[in-house]
């Protein structure tokens, strides 16, 4: 239907379900990674970390896979903004305001580490906000398994997330 946004790894699309008549997201992967096996596995791990939890302040994950050259990762609509488009917009949130979103934050964030996840890429453009102001987490796709040591033991050194966001203990 429409492109909705863009980050450094994929593009995303509002588009129909023909089958369930809803709006989805999907995600896709540029064409210039699809040859990169680390893209490539980074972007099916996002949808196989995402299937895994099931939280109200989690996007929920649709569907992930492949139609010729497209990797694709079809996920709930959120029909809203997020917090980064707020700040931009007023500058701040009342305190109030604030306290409502970081405590549903941080129940999905509880959830997913519960659930063995590190989210690891948190920051205002990762936070959607329903028309009904419910925050919901998304973009896991630098999400890792808390009990994934061979992952942690290769990344260390490394900083993983977005720069402005990344916690200090990185």
């Amino acid at each position: 239907i429409e492109r909705i946004g863009a980050g450094a790894m994929a593009t995303v699309y509002k588009a129909r379900q023909l089958s369930l008549d809803r709006a989805v997201a999907i995600k896709i992967l540029p064409r210039k990674y699809t040859n990169n096996s680390q893209f490539v596995d980074r972007f099916y791990a996002e949808g196989r970390a995402a299937a895994k939890l099931n939280h109200p302040h989690i996007v929920h994950p649709i569907d992930v896979g492949q139609a010729g050259d497209t990797h694709y990762f079809v996920m709930e609509f959120i029909e809203g903004r997020t917090v980064f488009d707020d700040i931009s917009e007023h500058g701040y949130y009342k305190e109030a305001d604030a306290l409502r979103i970081i405590i549903q934050i941080a129940e999905a964030l509880a959830h997913a580490h519960n659930a063995g996840f590190i989210h690891r890429d948190v920051k205002p453009k990762n936070i959607m906000l329903t028309k009904n102001n419910v925050a919901k987490l998304a973009d896991m796709g630098l999400a890792r398994a808390i009990s994934n040591f061979k992952a942690a033991e290769a990344e260390a050194g490394k900083a993983y997330g977005t720069p402005y966001y990344i916690s200090p203990e990185q």
